[in-house]
């Protein structure tokens, strides 16, 4: 009998390379099979199932009341989707191993489940980011409230509430009084990640698999950078930035304050192409200066387009539990500039698939940019060794075997 994995998390398409989504449509091992249950379904997949209730405007309320409680700081201190109610879906019920993965936000979880849902199945967590080992916060930063226990007044509140000093101290208290009950196997996809849970209150006693995420090598390839230019209407001999925008004016984590600095203040001799992924806003002003695309939110197959046709990714972010761009744009052969600081250097490789420089400095991300357009010969070197850089470590078949040995493992 093969092994039945139910991946549970908010979105399938969305995060599809990291939330098991991929695993699933890439196996070819008749040993496993698996499937997905989601709080939101986009994709038309057989073996990916709606989480409990099916009804739109139940979900609809269930939504709202969820966001509701977060704003008050009852970060998942309530559940509408009841292990019960899931215990009777025929997809949970034939699993074998329940693998988790972002159960904050939207999924309708409460960290009060998972005593229960350990107790009726062997269950993988995949952690993302470091909400499972804070009190509420995705990314700490440098506060070191979590390493402590979180004190009783927080000073970095993730919540303008009523209650947004005094809930962390509570819900970290929540999630070790349930995580004790509960057995688990968890998987982060790199050390840094994994340094990260091990210095922690809450889970740092934890055995921890460190499974990098992959990407599948015969679809992220470089399809020529001549032929993509002229595509995409960008002239041959320009050089081109591409970077993701998630919003300048709310950014806390991705550093674009100082992406947007550096490009500002950068001094080229050679005429510059700056392609913004996702939102515009922020960057449309450089069009005085560069020739600025912004394509907004493109699928797999076009981004592949624009990687191609670039130079370099700028990616100075300050909190980065892994990096799925970087290891896209790498399989394109295209380096990647990050920061030190988060869990990208690991991923990108100083002088190997690109440049790591300090955070929070729109100087040194200048003097990166500058070193690579006076210097061609550097390019090329970086762009072949961040192809080989993912074919080592980063392809999606090896992510999938070290899965299924975990998982053959769990059920030996």
């Amino acid at each position: 009998m093969p092994i039945r994995v139910l991946h549970i998390n908010y979105s399938d398409i969305i995060g599809a390379r990291f939330n098991g989504y991929c695993m699933m449509e890439e196996n070819t091992n008749p040993n496993f099979e698996f499937s997905m249950a989601v709080w939101k379904k986009k994709s038309d997949n057989k073996n990916v199932f709606l989480l409990p209730p099916q009804n739109k405007y139940l979900k609809y309320l269930i939504e709202k009341t969820i966001h509701l409680t977060c704003k008050f700081g009852f970060d998942h201190f309530f559940s509408f989707c009841s292990i019960a109610l899931l215990s009777r879906q025929k997809y949970f019920q034939e699993a074998d191993i329940i693998n988790l993965h972002i159960i904050h936000g939207d999924t309708n979880f409460s960290i009060k489940d998972l005593p229960k849902l350990c107790r009726l199945k062997k269950i993988v967590w995949t952690i993302h980011d470091q909400w499972a080992i804070s009190g509420g916060c995705i990314h700490p930063f440098d506060c070191k409230g979590t390493n402590n226990g979180c004190p009783s007044f927080c000073p970095y509140p993730r919540y303008n509430s009523l209650f947004k000093h005094r809930m962390p101290y509570y819900l970290f208290r929540l999630k070790d009084y349930y995580y004790k009950q509960s057995k688990f196997n968890i998987v982060v996809s790199t050390d840094w990640m994994k340094e990260k849970i091990k210095n922690s209150l809450l889970l740092g006693s934890h055995d921890i698999s460190v499974i990098p995420f992959g990407v599948n090598l015969q679809i992220f390839q470089n399809r020529g950078k001549c032929a993509v230019r002229i595509k995409i209407g960008i002239p041959k001999n320009n050089f081109v930035v591409i970077l993701r925008n998630t919003g300048l004016s709310t950014d806390t984590m991705k550093g674009l304050k100082y992406t947007k600095l550096a490009l500002e203040k950068l001094q080229s001799s050679k005429a510059i192409t700056i392609i913004v992924l996702e939102q515009s806003d922020g960057f449309i002003d450089l069009s005085s200066k560069y020739q600025v695309i912004t394509p907004g939110w493109l699928d797999q197959n076009a981004i592949i387009d624009y990687y191609s046709a670039s130079d370099v990714l700028l990616m100075p972010s300050i909190q980065e539990s892994f990096g799925l761009m970087a290891i896209e744009a790498m399989a394109c052969e295209v380096p990647v500039i990050v920061a030190e600081g988060s869990a990208l250097p690991e991923v990108v490789g100083n002088d190997i698939g690109g440049i790591v420089v300090k955070p929070r400095n729109y100087n040194a991300i200048i003097n990166a940019l500058s070193l690579l357009i006076e210097n061609q010969d550097y390019i090329e070197k970086l762009s072949k060794n961040a192809r080989r850089r993912v074919m080592q470590l980063f392809d999606s078949q090896k992510y999938i075997k070290k899965y299924q040995s975990l998982y053959s493992t769990i059920m030996s």
